[in-house]
């Protein structure tokens, strides 16, 4: 998330709305593949839908996926909880299209 009055956003943003919501109801967010996932947005949403695309393409994909998932939870069917793991690899941006080696496979 970017915002020209706000260095970290996407940090702010799932913080402010945890504390508007409180700790009961799921928070969940969708993301494409830039997504840097900090510690705090995964402290304050449950879970996370990820494009599995770059270019991002299939929108309605993530969004059924994360509405399924939503539903879920309200149901009591699944308790989702964030786990933050960066493993040390970087993938440089010149071979990020998806549809291509190596990202491909």
């Amino acid at each position: 998330m970017v915002a020209e009055s706000h260095r970290d956003a996407g940090r702010r943003g799932p913080r402010r709305l945890r504390r508007a919501l409180g700790p009961d109801l799921p928070i969940i967010v969708s993301l494409d593949l830039h997504g840097n996932i900090s510690q705090q947005l995964a402290d304050n949403c449950n879970a996370a839908v990820a494009y599995r695309t770059q270019p991002a393409r299939r929108s309605a994909r993530v969004r059924q996926r994360a509405a399924a998932l939503m539903a879920w939870t309200l149901r009591g069917e699944i308790r989702p909880r964030m786990v933050l793991v960066k493993p040390p690899v970087i993938v440089n941006i010149m071979v990020h299209d998806t549809s291509r080696p190596p990202l491909k496979r």
